[in-house]
């Protein structure tokens, strides 16, 4: 079973970009990720200044694939 250190996506089995928009300086990204065997999603939001540097990464994560594949992530106890 993974340790909730690994879930990271440079821990992932694989990792894919499903969808991707972007409108003035805001975008959204949506990645099909394989950990375990198991593929789940996870979203990015990014905002970008005028400068087109990254000002702001908002991460969400499949709340179900993380409780199921590192249980203690979600419990507080590690």
């Amino acid at each position: 079973m993974p340790s909730p250190s690994d879930f990271h996506p440079a821990a992932l089995d694989s990792i894919a970009v499903f969808s991707r928009t972007a409108i003035k300086r805001r975008a959204a990204l949506i990645y099909d990720c394989t950990l375990s065997g198991e593929t789940f999603r996870l979203a990015e939001f990014l905002t970008v200044n005028e400068s087109g540097l990254i000002t702001e990464i908002r991460r969400m994560y499949d709340l179900d694939a993380a409780e199921r594949l590192m249980p203690d992530l979600l419990l507080g106890t590690v």
